[in-house]
């Protein structure tokens, strides 16, 4: 089926509208979400003079020393796993591919 010249202008004007329209829609979202983000969200202001040990039943210390822990666990796992698949640093060529 041939398309007449009328056929492509309307569906050539159809394309412009609708982009038109997506552009204002999402110009429209990000106005309203930046409207409600700063009238209705009020995120509270740290207080500056708190300290550590200021803190329930001292979850901040208990976190810490879990990191500590966590931290211990991976550098024994990694000094104790050799390397896999041919690959050493400082070597040529089959190195991790970095993304």
């Amino acid at each position: 089926m041939a398309c007449t010249r009328r056929t492509k202008t309307l569906v050539s004007t159809c394309v412009i509208l609708s982009g038109a329209t997506n552009i204002v829609c999402l110009l429209y979202v990000g106005w309203v979400t930046n409207y409600i983000a700063n009238v209705y969200v009020k995120v509270p202001v740290p207080v500056p003079g708190k300290k550590l040990d200021s803190d329930k039943k001292g979850e901040t210390l208990r976190i810490i020393e879990r990191l500590d822990r966590l931290e211990n666990v991976v550098n024994q796992h990694i000094q104790e796993v050799p390397l896999r698949g041919g690959w050493q640093p400082g070597g040529r060529g089959g190195g991790p591919i970095l993304l």
